[in-house]
C-alpha cells in the first residue's frame, strides 16, 4: 500500500518543452509590462540621460563652497526626470540694515531679469545682531536701489540657529560677518557659509563689501556695483 501511494505521488514526466511553457506563462505579463514601459526612441532616451549627467557635472565643477548632490540616473520613460533642486540663498551683514537687504534685492532682481526664478526657492537676508530688527532698510540703501530701478521691500531680522537648515547658501559681506556666523552655526547644519566676494572672479571690485553705514552715499553706490557683479557671477558659476 505504501509503495503504491509512493508510486502515485511521483511527478509526471516533464520534458524540456513543459519547462519552457511554464516560464513563458509565468513571466510573459511582466515582460510585456516592461516592454511597454521602456518602449520609445532609443536615441531620445540616451540623449536625456546625457543631458542629466552633463548638468550635474557642471554644477559639481562650479561648486566652490558646496558639495554637489549625487548623480541619480533614471530612465526618462520609466520615471519622469525632475529638474535640478531649487536653491535657497540668504545674505548676511551685521544689522540687516544696509548691505544685506541691498544684496537680497539686487540678487532677486538679477534672478528675475535672467528668467531664473524657477531655480530658486527662497531669497532672503538677515543680520547677525538684532540692532535693526523690524526696521525697514537704511534710506540710502533704498534710494540707491531705486536709482537702479530695483524694488526693495524688507524688514530687519536676526539670523537664528534653525536658519542654517533652511538655506543652501548663507553669504556674508565681510570677514566679521563670517566669524559671527561660524559662532552660531549649529554643527551638522546643511547651509554652506560663503563670503560674497568669492564670486569676485576677476578682481574687478574689492572682495569685501564694506559697511557703508558711517560713510556717505557714495559707499552705497560702490556696494551696489559689487553686489550686482557678484550676483551675476554667482548665477553664471553656480547654476
Amino acid at each position: 500500500m505504501i509503495s503504491g501511494m509512493a508510486k502515485c505521488a511521483q511527478p509526471l514526466p516533464v520534458g524540456p518543452w513543459c519547462l519552457v511553457m511554464v516560464v513563458i506563462f509565468h513571466y510573459a505579463p511582466a515582460y510585456a509590462f516592461e516592454v511597454r514601459q521602456f518602449a520609445g526612441p532609443l536615441d531620445e532616451h540616451i540623449t536625456q540621460k546625457r543631458a542629466y549627467i552633463s548638468s550635474a557635472y557642471r554644477s559639481d565643477k562650479a561648486g566652490r563652497c558646496y558639495e554637489t548632490n549625487r548623480i541619480h540616473i533614471h530612465s526618462p520613460t520609466h520615471t519622469t526626470m525632475t529638474q535640478d533642486k531649487k536653491i535657497s540663498v540668504a545674505f548676511i551683514c551685521l544689522g540687516n540694515y544696509c548691505r544685506s537687504p541691498m544684496a537680497e534685492a539686487v540678487f532677486a532682481h538679477t534672478v528675475k531679469q535672467k528668467g531664473l526664478e524657477d531655480r530658486f526657492d527662497v531669497i532672503d537676508s538677515y543680520g547677525t545682531s538684532d540692532y535693526h530688527q523690524g526696521s525697514t532698510p537704511d534710506s540710502r540703501t533704498v534710494s540707491t536701489c531705486r536709482k537702479h530701478n530695483i524694488p526693495i521691500d524688507h524688514r530687519g531680522q536676526q539670523i537664528r540657529p534653525e536658519t542654517f537648515d533652511e538655506f543652501d547658501y548663507i553669504i556674508g559681506m565681510d570677514e566679521m560677518n563670517m566669524k559671527n556666523l561660524r559662532k552660531v552655526q549649529p554643527k551638522g547644519s546643511k547651509a554652506k557659509l560663503c563670503l560674497f566676494g568669492e564670486w569676485n572672479t576677476d578682481g574687478k571690485y574689492d572682495t569685501i563689501i564694506e559697511d557703508p553705514y558711517y560713510g556717505e552715499v557714495d559707499g552705497f553706490a560702490y556696494n551696489i556695483k559689487q553686489i550686482q557683479y557678484f550676483s551675476e557671477q554667482f548665477l553664471e558659476k553656480e547654476l
